[in-house]
C-alpha cells in the first residue's frame, strides 16, 4: 500500500462520513451511531468560501477566498491542500504505529522488519560512520561497465533504481484492464521536462545553470576526479536526450501513445539498443507483448544510445546512482540532494523532519506491512461498507449528469456509461509481500549496510517482481507490493481511485477543496487553476488542472 492509497482511504472515509443517497437527502434524519463528518455538516466545507466576492467576477475566490487567505503553504512543503493535509495526517497515523512497535520483535516478523527497516533510516550517527560503504557495490558496478550491453543491464537492475532513457514499467492494460503489461516510454532527464533543457526563458537558463553546479558538488562527494568536465557531459547527454523527447501535450494524445509491439518487433523499433540486456535483468526475458507509449521517441533513444561514450554512461549513471540514494547517504549527499531538487526545482524553505522522511521510505519499501497495519487500525469493515456506498453514489450521479448532457454525443455517452459499469472494490491488502530483501540488508542494529536493498524492495511494486508472477501475457497470480490483487480487483481498486480524485477533483471547482503552491523557477503551480472537462470518443471528463 503506497502514500497515495492510504490518503485515498483517508479522503473516502472523509467522505463517506458526510455521503448521503438522493433519499437520505430527501429524509436528512441521521442514525445516532454513525460518526459526524469533520468537515461541515454534511461532508463540505462552505466555511472556505468568501461571499463578498461576486462569483460572476472572480468564482475562484468567492468559492475558496477565505481558506486562501487563512492557509499558506509549510516551509517544507512545495503545495499545501486538503489532500495534502490528508496526507500528512496519515504520515503522523503511521508514525504513530511504527513508533509503537516493539524494538525487539521476533526475528523474521513484520513488526520487526518494519521497525528495522524505519529506525536504519533514523540511524543518521551510523549512516554517517559507513560513509560511502553502503553504496560501494553499486558503484563499482557501474565503473565496471565496458560496453553498451553492461550498461544497459545496470539500466534494468531493479536494485540500482537507475534512470534510463528509454523507461520500462508494468501498468493496466488501457484496452484490456483485466491485465498488466509491460509499457516502454521515453525517460532519462533530471529536470522535470524537455523545456527546462530546451527553452530560452531566464527562468530555465537559471535552473540549467544551478543544475550543471548541483551535478558538479554531487559528483565531487562520489569522488570525482574531474567532477566539472564529468557534469557538463552528463548535462550534455540529457540535453541530447531532452531534444528527442516528446512535448508533454503530445504525450496526452491516447491514440499515439499506445503502440501494441511483440518481443521480435523491439528490434523494429530499435535494432541498435541492447533489448535482450535490459529486459534480462529485469526478469522480463520471457514477457512476449509490450505497448511502446512515445514510438518514434523510444525509436530515436534506442539508436542514439550506443552514440554516447560509455565514459559519459558511467558518469551518468554515478549521478543517478548517488541521487537515487542520497538520503540514505552521509549528510552532505542528503543536504546537496535537497538544496537542488527541493529548494531550487520545488521552493521548499526547509528540509522535512527526518521523522517524515524516514516514515516516507519505510512505507515504500516494506509497504504492504504499513498497510496491513494502517487498515486493521483505521479501515475498519464499516469504513469499508462506507466506501462502497460513496462510489455507488458517485456512480449514479455521474451516470445521470452523462445521460443529460446534450452536448456529447449518443458514442461518447455509451463509452463514458461503459466506463463506469465496473466492479466496484475497497481492498484491504490480503497477500502480503514483507520485504524479505530489507530484511537481509539491515545489520541486527537495525543499521543499512547496502543502499541498493532499498530499491530492490522499493522497485516490487513497479515492475520487477512481475516476472515471476506472469504466465505468457497475462497475469496468473500478482505479487506486486503496491497492489496485493489479481489483476481484476487492482483494475477495480485503480478504478476506485480514479473515481475518489474526480470527486476530489470536482469538489474543487466548486469550490469545496482548494490547493495553493510555491511558485518557484519554471514551475506555476494550480493555486489559480480552474478545473476544466474534456470529452471526446475515448476520454470523457478527465478533469484537470489549467494555470492562468
Amino acid at each position: 500500500m503506497n502514500w497515495q492509497q492510504i490518503s485515498l482511504f483517508a479522503a473516502a472515509l472523509a467522505l463517506s462520513n458526510g455521503s448521503h443517497t438522493a433519499e437520505s437527502l430527501a429524509k436528512p434524519a441521521v442514525r445516532a451511531a454513525e460518526p459526524q463528518p469533520k468537515v461541515g455538516v454534511w461532508g463540505v466545507d462552505l466555511s472556505g468560501m468568501d461571499t463578498s466576492v461576486r462569483p460572476g467576477d472572480d468564482f475562484y475566490r468567492y468559492a475558496n477566498g477565505k481558506w486562501l487567505a487563512a492557509n499558506s503553504i509549510p516551509p517544507d512543503l512545495s503545495d499545501w491542500g486538503t489532500i495534502r493535509k490528508l496526507r500528512s495526517d496519515s504520515e503522523a497515523q503511521v508514525h504513530d504505529l511504527v513508533e509503537a512497535l516493539p524494538p525487539h520483535a521476533a526475528p523474521g516478523t513484520s513488526e520487526q522488519k518494519a521497525h528495522d527497516v524505519y529506525h536504519s533510516f533514523l540511524d543518521v550517527v551510523a549512516i554517517e560512520k559507513i560513509g560511502l560503504k553502503s553504496a560501494s557495490k553499486g558503484l563499482e558496478d557501474i565503473a565496471g561497465a565496458k560496453s553498451y550491453g553492461d550498461v544497459a543491464r545496470l539500466l534494468g537492475r531493479p536494485d540500482l533504481g537507475l534512470e534510463s532513457p528509454i523507461r520500462l514499467r508494468v501498468a493496466v492494460d488501457r484496452r484490456n484492464p483485466d491485465r498488466y503489461i509491460v509499457v516502454i516510454g521515453q525517460s532519462g532527464l533530471s529536470l522535470p521536462d524537455r523545456d527546462y533543457y530546451l527553452k530560452d526563458a531566464p527562468v530555465f537558463a537559471e535552473i540549467r545553470k544551478n543544475f550543471v553546479a548541483h551535478l558538479e558538488r554531487m559528483l565531487s562527494l562520489g569522488g570525482a576526479a574531474d567532477a566539472a568536465a564529468e557534469a557538463r557531459a552528463i548535462f550534455d547527454l540529457e540535453t541530447q536526450i531532452a531534444t528527442r523527447h516528446w512535448p508533454v501535450e503530445k504525450r496526452r494524445e491516447r491514440e499515439i501513445t499506445y503502440n501494441p509491439r511483440t518481443r521480435d518487433q523491439l528490434g523494429e523499433v530499435s535494432e541498435q539498443f541492447p533489448w535482450s540486456e535490459i529486459l534480462a535483468a529485469g526478469g522480463l526475458q520471457e514477457q512476449r507483448e509490450f505497448v511502446v507509449a512515445e514510438l518514434d521517441a523510444v525509436q530515436a533513444l534506442g539508436d542514439f544510445f550506443v552514440t554516447v561514450p560509455l565514459e559519459t554512461w558511467r558518469s551518468y549513471l554515478k549521478y543517478h546512482y548517488l541521487i537515487r540514494y542520497a538520503n540514505v547517504l552521509p549528510n552532505a549527499f542528503d543536504a546537496e540532494n535537497f538544496d537542488f531538487y527541493g529548494r531550487v526545482l520545488n521552493g521548499r524553505e526547509q528540509q522535512r523532519e527526518r521523522w517524515t522522511r524516514a516514515v516516507n521510505e519505510a512505507q515504500g519499501a516494506v509497504g504492504e506491512i504499513f498497510g496491513k497495519m494502517y487498515v486493521r487500525k483505521y479501515f475498519s469493515a464499516d469504513a469499508k461498507r462506507q466506501v462502497l456506498e460513496l462510489v455507488e453514489n458517485l456512480r449514479r450521479a455521474y451516470a445521470r449528469r452523462i445521460q443529460n448532457a446534450a452536448w456529447l454525443s449518443a458514442a461518447t455517452k455509451k463509452a463514458a456509461l461503459e466506463k463506469l459499469a465496473i466492479d466496484g472494490a475497497a481492498a484491504d491488502p490480503h497477500d502480503i509481500v514483507d520485504g524479505e530483501s530489507i530484511l537481509q540488508a539491515v545489520h541486527t542494529a537495525g543499521v543499512l549496510r547496502d543502499v541498493a536493498a532499498y530499491g530492490a524492495c522499493d522497485l516490487r511494486g513497479g515492475i520487477w517482481c512481475v516476472v515471476q508472477a506472469v504466465g505468457g501475457s497475462r497475469l496468473r497470480h500478482l505479487e506486486v507490493a503496491n497492489t496485493g490483487l489479481d489483476p481484476r480487483r487492482a483494475r477495480n481498486r485503480i478504478q476506485l481511485e480514479n473515481l475518489i480524485q474526480s470527486r476530489e477533483r470536482h469538489n474543487d471547482t466548486a469550490g469545496m477543496r482548494h490547493r495553493t503552491a510555491r511558485q518557484t523557477g519554471a514551475r506555476t503551480a494550480c493555486h489559480h487553476g480552474n478545473v476544466h472537462a474534456v470529452a471526446d470518443d475515448h476520454n470523457f471528463a478527465n478533469l484537470s488542472f489549467r494555470t492562468r
